[in-house]
C-alpha cells in the first residue's frame, strides 16, 4: 500500500500495525486551489485504488484460505483555513 502512495506523490508519515497514514501536499505547503485540489484528488484516488487493491489481495487469501482484511478510508483536511479565508 506504501507504494500506491509513492505513486500518486504522497509521504508515507507511519505505519500504525496493518494501517498507514500518509499525507499529501507536503513537504512543501501548496498555495493556489488548483495546488491543493491536485493534492486532494491524489489522496482520494490512492485511496480509491489501495481498496482496489485490498480486494485483489483478499480473492489471493481466499483462495489460500488466510484470513481477510478490512478497508476503511479515512481523509482529513487541513484546507478550512484557506478555503473559507
Amino acid at each position: 500500500m506504501a507504494e500506491l502512495v509513492f505513486q500518486y506523490d504522497g509521504v508515507v508519515d507511519k505505519f500504525i500495525g496493518d494501517r498507514v497514514m500518509a499525507s499529501f501536499g507536503i513537504p512543501i505547503s501548496r498555495t493556489t486551489r488548483s495546488q491543493i485540489a491536485r493534492d486532494a484528488i491524489s489522496a482520494v484516488s490512492c485511496a480509491r485504488q489501495m481498496a482496489l487493491k485490498l480486494r485483489q489481495l483478499n480473492q489471493q487469501w481466499l483462495i489460500l484460505s488466510a484470513s481477510i482484511l478490512t478497508h476503511r478510508k479515512r481523509l482529513s483536511s487541513t484546507l478550512s483555513n484557506f478555503l473559507y479565508n
